[in-house]
This record gives C-alpha cells, structure tokens and sequence, in this order.
C-alpha cells in the first residue's frame, strides 16, 4: 500500500487492496470455487472420452464436498508390465481452498514414475486414507506379492492394516533416513 501512494500517488485502504490482490489472483490463475464445481464435469468428461476411468466424489449430508478419486483407465493394466509395488503419499494443497492430494504411482519398466490415481480430501487422516486406499483396491484389487511404500505416517499405516492387510507394507527409505 506504502508503494502505491509512493509510486503512484494513490492512497488506499487495506481492504481495497486485499479485494484488488484477490481479485487479480482470480483473473490471473482463476476462481477457486468456480474450478471445484468444474471438478464433477472434468470427472464426467474423463469417464466418458476414456471409458474404463473410475472416478468418484462423496460430500457429506449437507451436500459439501468431502473426497474425491480419479484413475484413468490407462493405469489399469498396470501388472502386466510394471512390478506389483505401489507407492501413495498425500501433499497439501496451497490456496484459498485447502487439504490434501493423494497419490499413487508405480514405476514402469523404464523405472519412469506411472501414475495409478489421485485423490483430494479435506485433511489426510485415517477416514481420507481409508476412503482412497477402498477406491484404490476397488480398482486394482490386491495382487499377489503387493507392496505398498508410503512414510511414516500413522493414517496410513492404520488404513493398510483394514484396507490392505494381506499386502507388505514398507517405508520410503527417503522418509527413513530423514527420520534417523
């Protein structure tokens, strides 16, 4: 605000200017609410132009978004040619509306990062990893030999054990090794 009025000779008021910056984030990068309700089209477009995608959204009772899933169809054949491991891990979101992207990926037989699906929920927590990890096996079931490879997480840990219990689980040594 001190370098509008020292630049420009403009005077303006906090709230003004916060309005202005929201408001030039909007047009540069796009309205964050209007991008969620696109979420369910984007979902419907994806399953229909790729069949075999799955993709789910569940809101709560009031109808307000709590999770959702997408895995392309392309990703579903992934043990006829990649090693029955896969890894999943969660990242915050940055931005007005937050929570956690889950993912989970393979490697292929370049030992080049292969998607599986991705997942968004409000935190990452027991109930969000035990939501995703139920659409993840809904889709690619439990092979024989399964590993899973997460950090240390203890969500996801107490997920595996209800969702997975019959696959190893192991632990990133990237994560293993910042915790020593």
């Amino acid at each position: 605000m001190g370098d509008m009025e020292r630049d420009h000779g403009i005077k303006l008021k906090y709230d003004t200017a916060l309005r202005s910056q929201n408001a030039a984030y909007d047009f540069i990068y796009g309205d964050h609410k209007k991008s969620w309700e696109l979420l369910l089209a984007y979902f419907h477009m994806s399953m229909k132009e790729n069949p075999g995608t799955s993709a789910y959204i569940e809101t709560d009772k009031d109808d307000v978004f709590e999770y959702a899933f997408i895995s392309f169809n392309a990703s579903a054949g992934f043990l006829s040619y990649c090693r029955p491991v896969i890894v999943i891990d969660g990242t915050h979101l940055k931005g007005k509306y937050k929570g956690i992207l889950f993912v989970a990926t393979t490697n292929d037989g370049n030992e080049q990062i292969f998607p599986l699906a991705f997942g968004i929920g409000d935190k990452e927590c027991h109930s969000a990893w035990m939501w995703f990890l139920q659409k993840l096996r809904s889709i690619f079931g439990c092979p024989e030999n399964l590993v899973i490879v997460s950090d240390r997480n203890p969500s996801i840990k107490s997920a595996m054990e209800v969702v997975y219990p019959e696959a190893v689980h192991a632990i990133c040594s990237y994560h293993l090794r910042q915790n020593i």
